[in-house]
């Protein structure tokens, strides 16, 4: 038996562990205790997660369609096949038909070369990944103040602070490691105050609840700045404050207690534990990105951090919740629209010139399209998709409709792991190899750089998804010169100012290396052009009840990985809805009855569970795929600057 040093695959805790192999299968896991974030732990998707790895529907070979059918086809002819494909969509439209979705689950290594090739192969800036879903609102609120884009502080500086704001997440069941930190934080004396939509399993052990309205988080930041500068206690010089007085004097604790049904009075009091405290950190999540304010949201809560001294230093700062371990590695890879390896802009010629002289070719000027972007642009503008690692006819907000766009491409490839509903509808499917099976790394949410390691061979014909870009590159006639990835990794270092000086083998120690943090705009001064958006579907007769979408400790994202793992498929079997006690007696329905969810893209069946605890006239519908998928549900409408669909809707509910 083997047991190889590893990091978790999952969630953005960034937490290590072994993976146990004997005679080439990944038998299980076993946390590291002497990683700073694991220490003896995993959350049950780290424990189980590794189970998909030899899962009966692993792809293993590629595979070419041909009326409407699979077959299995030999690696060379399904490369020169895509190359073929690509070459001809790109000589008849131009490289900018051609679209690029990287992966928030796939390794720095592999992204930056998935970038590289989209830029000097094709010649194209269309390239994003799903954190555009997600977190696209922190890029878009903070590169203004922040380079690169990430996170001020270190998980670890909750040992060392005095309040904690945890703004819009469920820490527990998205990011354990990081829900147990918090909890033992308050044990130790900390005091933490909890905005959300929901409460959840830890919320009883916090200091402070406040539970506003749905899209009303923002009014209850800019309430508690209001408060802070009305009362004098903030930290900054009176003539830095003028301005943000001007912006947020319309927000009074009593005008925001009727925005969000929170009372002035507790507004007024998480304020002022806010301001009173010597260290303070922020931490929030996708109820505050997923949002039509998203990048208001933020950059209320940069102003918060500015205005009361807590933007950085130990035991403060501002720590993003991202939902996958590489999703801040592939912003810093360049896996973005119009940002080039380091956040840098496309725009900026000197940047250019720097990839330019790396990569030996010319790099396109213009800012490419978003996700959504390239969705919307299906049979007009875009005409073939380039899909890494990504289930889009699942993650996307109106999934049933951006299945039916895919299905509109000249041309989808997918590399993925499994047959998902998009690779069902691809042209080409190559197999990647799973984290197990190949070298590279992560980083994690607080800019932890960590290493994957090979514990196994690949299952079958399986290809690590920077080799399969390199065979792909070279037969369109551009050598990349890779070869693996230690010898991406060096390039990395070697363009990538945050990565530089880093060696392959010094990340190799338990808990890696954390990266330095951004720099930070100097003096310190306030995000003043936040503009207030209404919710994308208000609740009207039709359609009385605002729905939430909310995550589970069982799943992730799509299910992609941990609906292949029996212990964790096992777990939650039937999807549910959480309905108030009043609103379920008004319906006439009990805790288990089957009810169905509809809203004006589609209708699902879910179990009702009545809870106390959920705001009238609202209800919330855990992520799942059973009896219909819950994104079927969510309009795709997204906030203009950020580009990001919110997963709040209008929604009915009938018995």
């Amino acid at each position: 038996m083997s047991k190889v040093l590893t990091s978790c695959p999952f969630c953005g805790s960034g937490c290590g562990m072994y993976l146990e192999a004997v005679e080439g299968q990944a038998l299980s896991t076993l946390p590291q205790r002497a990683h700073p974030m694991s220490r003896g732990t995993l959350c049950i998707k780290g424990w189980n997660g590794h189970q998909m790895i030899h899962h009966q529907q692993r792809l293993d070979q590629p595979l070419f369609k041909q009326d409407n059918s699979f077959k299995t086809i030999p690696w060379q002819k399904a490369i020169q096949s895509v190359s073929n494909s690509l070459s001809e969509i790109k000589s008849k439209y131009g490289p900018d038909s051609i679209g690029f979705i990287g992966s928030i689950k796939c390794t720095n290594e592999e992204n930056y070369l998935l970038g590289q090739f989209a830029r000097s192969v094709i010649g194209t800036n269309n390239i994003d990944t799903s954190a555009r879903f997600y977190q696209a609102p922190t890029l878009t609120a903070l590169e203004s103040k922040l380079f690169p884009v990430a996170a001020t502080a270190s998980i670890l500086d909750l040992e060392k602070t005095d309040n904690v704001l945890l703004v819009g997440c469920n820490v527990k069941d998205q990011l354990a490691a990081i829900g147990s930190l918090c909890l033992q934080s308050v044990n130790r004396g900390t005091a933490c105050i909890e905005v959300d939509y929901i409460r959840h399993e830890l919320t009883r052990f916090f200091t402070m609840h406040l539970q506003p309205s749905a899209e009303t988080i923002l009014w209850v930041i800019n309430g508690m700045i209001n408060h802070i500068i009305d009362s004098g206690k903030y930290r900054v010089e009176d003539a830095q404050v003028e301005k943000l007085e001007s912006k947020v004097k319309e927000f009074t604790p009593k005008a925001c207690e009727q925005k969000t049904r929170v009372p002035a009075k507790e507004i007024i009091r998480a304020a002022e534990m806010h301001a009173a405290a010597e260290k303070s950190m922020i931490l929030y999540g996708h109820s505050v990105t997923q949002s039509m304010n998203g990048t208001a949201a933020v950059q209320a809560l940069w102003n918060l951090a500015v205005l009361t001294g807590h933007v950085e230093g130990e035991g403060n700062g501002i720590l993003p919740l991202m939902i996958s371990n590489n999703l801040q590695g592939s912003w810093d890879m360049g896996v973005l629209p119009d940002k080039l390896p380091g956040q840098l802009s496309i725009s900026r010629e000197e940047n250019r010139t720097r990839f330019e002289k790396a990569w030996q070719c010319t790099l396109p000027e213009s800012p490419g399209l978003t996700l959504p972007e390239m969705i919307n642009q299906i049979g007009r503008d875009i005409r073939a998709l380039f899909i890494v690692g990504e289930n889009l006819a699942w993650s996307a907000p109106d999934c049933k409709a951006v299945e039916k766009a895919l299905a509109k491409l000249d041309l989808l490839v997918v590399q993925d792991l499994f047959l998902t509903e998009t690779a069902a509808l691809a042209d080409v499917v190559l197999p990647a190899a799973s984290f197990a099976e190949k070298n590279g790394t992560y980083t994690s949410t607080e800019s932890r750089l960590q290493r994957i390691y090979k514990a196994i061979e690949p299952v079958g014909s399986c290809k690590p998804d920077d080799e399969i870009i390199s065979l792909l590159a070279k037969e369109m006639g551009k050598n990349l010169s890779v070869e693996g990835a230690a010898d991406i990794f060096t390039k990395i270092t070697e363009t990538v100012d945050r990565y530089s000086g880093i060696d392959f083998g010094q990340i190799s120690v338990k808990g890696g290396v954390i990266l330095p943090k951004p720099a930070i705009e100097q003096p310190l001064s306030f995000l003043l052009d936040g503009k207030v958006a209404e919710p994308v579907e208000a609740p009207n007769d039709e359609y009385p009840f605002t729905l939430i979408v909310d995550r589970m400790p069982f799943h992730r994202i799509t299910g992609t990985q941990v609906n292949r793992s029996y212990t964790l498929e096992k777990e939650y079997l039937q999807g549910a809805v959480y309905i108030n006690n009043e609103d379920a007696r008004e319906l006439k329905v009990r805790t288990g009855w089957q009810i169905k969810v509809k809203t004006r893209r589609g209708e699902v069946v879910r179990r009702v569970l009545a809870d106390s605890t959920i705001p009238k006239k609202t209800i919330v519908v855990p992520v799942h795929d059973k009896n219909g998928l819950t994104q079927e549900l969510l309009s795709f409408k997204y906030e203009p600057r950020s580009k990001t669909p919110t997963k709040i809707c209008a929604a009915k509910l009938e018995s």
